[in-house]
């Protein structure tokens, strides 16, 4: 109910005054893809420096990468560092307008576009939740075979910019109900173990050792009414 009631609050306050939109080359410090280093190069990985593909981009918030590249490769390619609390945005293949933040400093191949919110306009959770919002739409841009985006769409996506203190206000919300959600799919999960613990010990029976000596009694008497 308070979370209701606040969102209410919100929305009513923004209808009143209304809300800037702007192109998101107009709110990001920086937008670029990243690049991949020479796989000839052994010395190029296996480093330090976290090296994000777009399969990882899953509407999550990355603290890791699958692989890492050094420093070396990171100097002799294409790939940049991105900055922390940036947001990311998968431009082809399986994971395609899928978004995601990294709450860690890192990088990315040529298929990842990195999003870095100038922190004076934009906040970045905030940022990402519109992108992951308008997911189908931001996917329906996609162009060729691999549905693929490039920097250009990217940078001229136009996103609402209310002020900074009440995109926290909607982040913390959002926040909110994530956490709910995840431990209430945690409860679930446990409920159904539980049921299938007892559904299977009410469901499974012992034969009475009893039981079993009156039935073969009763066999014996029926054996010997039919010699008789």
């Amino acid at each position: 109910m308070v979370l209701s009631n606040k969102i209410q609050e919100l929305l009513s306050a923004l209808n009143a005054v209304g809300v800037e939109y702007k192109k998101l080359s107009e709110c990001c410090d920086r937008i670029f893809a990243g690049g991949t280093p020479s796989t000839a190069r052994n010395d190029f990985y296996d480093g330090d420096v976290p090296w994000i593909r777009s399969g990882e981009i899953a509407f999550n918030s990355i603290y890791q990468a699958q692989r890492n590249i050094t420093l070396l490769g990171l100097n002799s390619s294409s790939a940049r560092i991105i900055k922390k609390q940036s947001v990311l945005l998968a431009m082809t293949g399986a994971t395609v307008a899928r978004s995601a933040v990294n709450e860690i400093e890192l990088s990315a191949n040529q298929s990842v576009a990195a999003l870095e919110p100038n922190p004076k306009v934009l906040n970045y959770k905030f940022l990402y939740q519109v992108l992951a919002n308008r997911y189908e739409e931001i996917r329906s841009m996609g162009q060729g075979v691999l549905t693929s985006l490039n920097l250009s769409m990217i940078k001229s996506i136009i996103i609402p910019i209310p002020p900074l203190a009440v995109q926290e206000e909607i982040v913390k919300i959002l926040d909110n109900f994530a956490e709910l959600t995840a431990e209430l799919t945690a409860e679930l999960a446990a409920r159904k173990k539980q049921y299938e613990y007892y559904r299977n010990q009410l469901l499974t029976f012992t034969k009475s050792e009893e039981d079993g000596s009156e039935r073969e009694r009763e066999r014996e008497r029926e054996r010997e009414r039919s010699v008789g």
